[in-house]
């Protein structure tokens, strides 16, 4: 699946920790059981995200920066964050917090987002890769 952050200026930058507007996404788990008929436990599930860490801010996603792309320098000073519908960041390697799964499709929600990891933002196309793993308990 594709999410499309947008076109965002370098100027939206000013400092280190600064955020670009967040953009939904969700993952469907298909076919999933019922909740265990003796103890009534739904499955729970969570969500690691993998790929290449930032350098500098290892909890974001790295930006695509070997060489060119397309031409066109990758942006510099940027990496993208994950979090979960409440908010609550998930860094990359590390597991999100447990989803209550009922019987059938679960849809479970995301954003993403750019994040400056310095004060001066090179622009760029700024495209990264990340597999998720989800775990079932």
């Amino acid at each position: 699946m594709k999410v499309f952050l947008g076109k965002i200026a370098a100027k939206t930058f000013k400092a280190a920790g600064d955020e670009s507007l967040p953009q939904d996404f969700t993952i469907k788990l298909l076919d999933c059981p019922a909740p265990d008929a003796a103890t009534g436990k739904a499955s729970v599930a969570t969500v690691t995200f993998l790929g290449q860490k930032d350098r500098t801010d290892a909890t974001l996603l790295l930006i695509d920066n070997s060489g060119q792309v397309g031409g066109v320098d990758a942006a510099k000073g940027v990496g993208i964050e994950i979090s979960d519908s409440a908010n609550t960041r998930i860094d990359m390697g590390a597991a999100s917090g447990g989803y209550n799964l009922g019987e059938g499709t679960n849809s479970l929600r995301f954003k993403a987002n750019y994040k400056s990891t310095v004060a001066a933002v090179t622009a760029g196309p700024a495209n990264a890769s990340t597999t998720f793993q989800v775990d079932y308990k």
